[in-house]
């Protein structure tokens, strides 16, 4: 535990440390919609900027929906036949696959496609699949797919598409192990929260090259003695080690997402942590910081989480 006080304010900093190793069809009330999230893992061919649009089919048993979907990114306009991806709401037995990637500009694509479609059913495949010119040919590039958050279809939902020119790249491993240090605040004239952190229901993974594209589950917060009211998500800012200036200027900052705490427990999801795409071969911090009422001053509480390649 580390504590921190401001003299001249009358404020204090608990830090408590846990670590990890890391057609444009219309929505409708009753159905939840898709965009796309790209990954790009180094390829010649296609990029974040020229990928146009990801294509592929509704399985038999959706509900409402057959044929063929599209989500369009970059400014592409579908074409006739093509029709936004949206799945009714919570219809878990809908299957999607992926049949189809058009690259190059907004009016002017090439098609890729795999061998066979690929199924949208499980959170990345064990290896990527190699992609043709119109399905036929040598091997453009290799990609991989994953629906975020789940396949629930309870909310709008994300389709990642990880790329490269190197199968290995598209390649999934786990980061397996995951140890969560807390310390209890000692007894002080202005407490800080103490809320406890449970990092059991996190899935990080990671390609061949340690990097990021899989962000699963959540972290669990459940409220202690001394509770919190609200807490924010600092992407390694506060320096070596954290001080009460930095943290406070963290909390404060405009531009973050400040999120009251309600009740014994909260779920903060984990890709709340902006960790996509990012390298851990050199450790990645995040921090979670936690403020009191401001009664009699204000305290905080630093979680911060540290993610290793396996």
């Amino acid at each position: 535990m580390l504590a921190l006080q401001e003299p001249s304010a009358g404020r204090l900093l608990m830090v408590v440390l846990a670590f990890a190793a890391c057609g444009s069809g219309q929505n409708t009330p009753d159905s939840v919609r898709a965009d796309a999230e790209l990954i790009d893992l180094q390829s010649a061919l296609i990029s974040s900027t020229t990928v146009m649009a990801i294509e592929g089919t509704y399985g038999a048993q959706c509900l409402a929906r057959s044929g063929s979907w599209a989500i369009a990114l970059n400014g592409y306009k579908f074409v006739v036949g093509e029709t936004q991806l949206s799945v009714v709401s919570s219809d878990a037995n809908c299957a999607l696959a992926v049949t189809l990637i058009k690259a190059g500009t907004p009016t002017a694509t090439v098609s890729y496609s795999p061998v066979v479609p690929f199924p949208l059913d499980v959170p990345f495949a064990a290896t990527g699949v190699a992609f043709r010119l119109n399905g036929a040919g040598g091997t453009q590039f290799y990609a991989n797919f994953h629906v975020q958050p789940d396949l629930s279809f309870n909310t709008d939902f994300t389709v990642q598409m990880a790329y490269s020119d190197d199968i290995n790249a598209t390649s999934v491993t786990v980061v397996t192990s995951y140890a969560v240090s807390a310390s209890t605040p000692s007894a002080l004239v202005i407490p800080a929260p103490n809320e406890s952190v449970s990092l059991a229901k996190v899935d990080v993974r990671v390609t061949s090259r340690n990097v990021i594209w899989l962000t699963n589950g959540t972290i669990q917060l459940t409220q202690g003695t001394v509770a919190g009211i609200q807490y924010v998500i600092d992407l390694d800012t506060l320096g070596t080690p954290p001080t009460f200036a930095t943290v406070d200027a963290s909390f404060n900052d405009p531009a973050k997402k400040h999120v009251a705490l309600r009740g014994s427990s909260q779920s903060i999801a984990t890709r709340d942590l902006g960790l996509m795409g990012i390298s851990v071969s050199r450790p990645q911090t995040r921090n979670i910081i936690i403020i009191n009422n401001g009664s009699p001053a204000i305290t905080y509480q630093l979680i911060q989480l540290i993610f290793t390649h396996p």
